[in-house]
């Protein structure tokens, strides 16, 4: 989380579950968490990106080749149709709606993972390793 106020507010809600102390809020920009992670050596069985649309890709690549998605990991991607912003032609996107057409059509293309996308509100995109 980068808002320190929403950070501390999850903070108070987890602990008020039996399950709170299992959970870890991180402050700071998401590459740089996902990177700290790493030289953790953490590793997860599924990750949810709803982040920076621009940084989508980076998310994607970090997790896969740093293993912090553990073999078989899941990754659910909000967002992935973006308003059907992906449906338009290129010069027609937001440069959000960009990101995410080329953040899809990264995830399509590479041998590491198989996904569908969810037609749910803005898209919902399921990705597994393999």
């Amino acid at each position: 989380e980068v808002d320190a106020y929403v950070a501390d507010f999850a903070k108070n809600l987890f602990q008020g579950s039996p399950d709170g102390a299992k959970i870890q809020v991180e402050l700071g920009a998401a590459l740089a968490t996902l990177d700290k992670l790493a030289e953790r050596g953490e590793s997860f069985d599924l990750v949810f990106i709803d982040a920076d649309k621009k940084e989508y890709v980076q998310y994607f690549q970090t997790l896969l080749d740093t293993n912090l998605l553990s073999p078989q990991g899941f990754i659910c991607v909000d967002n992935t149709l973006l308003q059907g912003q992906v449906y338009l032609p290129e010069e027609e996107r937001t440069p959000n709606g960009e990101a995410i057409a080329q953040f899809n059509r990264v995830v399509a293309n590479d041998p590491r993972v198989e996904q569908v996308i969810l037609p749910l509100r803005d898209g919902l995109t399921i990705i597994r390793r393999v």
